[in-house]
């Protein structure tokens, strides 16, 4: 489970961002904000780091940014943070759950597409 976020740089509106004390996740957090505030591109780490996938991440890097992107999470059970550095973590928590958009996608369905693997999904998703 992630404990908090240590740092985001170079990330879709994060510049450079450092948690504070208060920033701490339980097992369950609801993110909410107006648009434009950065909920996606936390939704996109959160993604990455539960997959090990990059790509969430790299696709988000700042247009202006110099830099890499780089983020430090910490998580429970572990000695030390997951970093995202050079293009990689160093741990992945494959237990997150992000319920987004991205979610809705794949497994639900998209647009006026309705195919056999979208009733499907939206069937387990119902079901269970």
């Amino acid at each position: 489970m992630i404990e908090k976020i240590q740092l985001i740089r170079n990330i879709g509106l994060f510049g450079s961002f450092t948690g504070n004390i208060q920033t701490v996740f339980n097992r369950l957090t609801v993110i909410y904000a107006e648009n434009g505030r950065g909920k996606t591109t936390l939704s996109a780490i959160f993604r990455s780091i539960a997959s090990g996938d990059p790509m969430p991440i790299i696709e988000r890097k700042r247009l202006t940014a110099q830099d890499a992107p780089h983020v430090v999470v910490e998580c429970d059970g572990a000695t030390s943070p997951a970093v995202f550095q050079n293009g990689a973590w160093t741990r992945v928590y494959p237990n997150i759950r992000i319920f987004d958009d991205c979610f809705i996608d794949e497994n639900v369905h998209s647009g006026l597409d309705v195919n056999p693997d979208h009733r499907q999904n939206l069937h387990q998703l119902i079901i269970g």
